[in-house]
């Protein structure tokens, strides 16, 4: 009967030992797992970072061709324009200048007109 107690107790003692062992195992895993989960998240953000720096750097590589290109057709419309004649170029330059002054002087007639029709309708009002 002694015997058969001593035995339990090294039986119980044995699983506690092992109950002890498991919930350690479980604690490490528990945190493993909170780990994980924060460099998950971390990555998460890294990536969505990454993408929006790779788009960034699209938008400005386009950029850079498009001035590239604008380069390259600006040189070419200087190299056509030194091609032509000094007449023309005159030319267009004083008929150019006629059309802004064109232009102004029916902007100014345009201001006198409202002007007129605001005086008129003061008057109208004033007999009214």
């Amino acid at each position: 009967l002694h015997r058969d107690l001593e035995l339990e107790r090294q039986e119980k003692n044995s699983y506690r030992q092992k109950v002890y062992v498991l919930q350690n195992e479980l604690i490490q895993s528990n945190d493993t797992e909170r780990e994980f989960i924060a460099l998950q998240e971390a990555h998460k953000e890294q990536q969505v970072f990454v993408q929006e720096l790779q788009r960034k750097v699209e938008k400005y590589r386009k950029c850079y061709e498009t001035s590239l290109q604008q380069e390259t057709v600006i040189a070419q419309f200087e190299s056509l324009f030194s091609q032509l004649p000094k007449e023309i170029v005159a030319e267009q330059h004083t008929s150019n200048h006629d059309i802004k002054n064109r232009e102004e002087i029916s902007t100014l007639n345009l201001y006198q007109e409202e002007e007129e029709m605001h005086h008129s309708l003061e008057e109208q009002l004033w007999m009214a």
